[in-house]
């Protein structure tokens, strides 16, 4: 009995004499952000195989979920629905690029850390730095500095951290 085995995209890159190379990219390993949607159905348009750094959009197709083409692709270009079931869609980066930072004032509690960093996580961002005093009325005064994907994210965990009954104020430090 044969096995077959299916082969993963492939993607463009330039070798030392100006030649175009094709070399496979592992498609479980492209991540690609539609707004705010979560567990959404993506799959990477074989006609145009789309790889990191390519200008993409979205096609809503039926039953498939969301095609992803280049913006160029020539299938794309054919198809007469595409404005109405076109969708943006953007490359996720693997790590987070943005830092910000913070500051909060609080009631005591004991797990104002872990409730900040749970905020973060909801948002895929990360603690870099973070520190905590306490004045002479029993309140906690914090700054914080983090990193996350975009601006977006910055403003959800803020509107997070918003909803934890002891925080009194938060604002961003510039």
């Amino acid at each position: 009995q044969a096995k077959i085995e299916k082969r993963p995209p492939e993607q463009q890159v330039e070798g030392d004499d100006d030649e175009i190379i094709r070399q496979h990219v592992d498609p479980s390993r492209m991540k690609f952000r539609v707004g705010d949607e979560k567990n959404m159905m993506i799959h990477i348009a074989q006609c145009c195989n789309p790889v990191r750094g390519d200008e993409i959009i979205g096609y809503v197709s039926r039953g498939r979920g969301i095609i992803v083409h280049r913006t160029d692709c020539p299938n794309l270009k054919n198809m007469a629905e595409v404005k109405d079931r076109s969708i943006d869609v953007e490359w996720e980066t693997e790590f987070p690029k943005l830092t910000k930072r913070f500051a909060v004032t609080s009631k005591r509690t004991y797990d104002l850390f872990g409730e900040i960093e749970g905020a973060l996580r909801k948002h895929k961002g990360h603690l870099i730095e973070g520190r905590l005093q306490d004045d002479e009325e029993g309140k906690l005064m914090g700054t914080f500095t983090m990193e996350v994907q975009h601006e977006d994210d910055f403003k959800k965990v803020i509107k997070t951290l918003k909803t934890i009954p002891s925080i009194n104020t938060i604002s961003e430090i510039r």
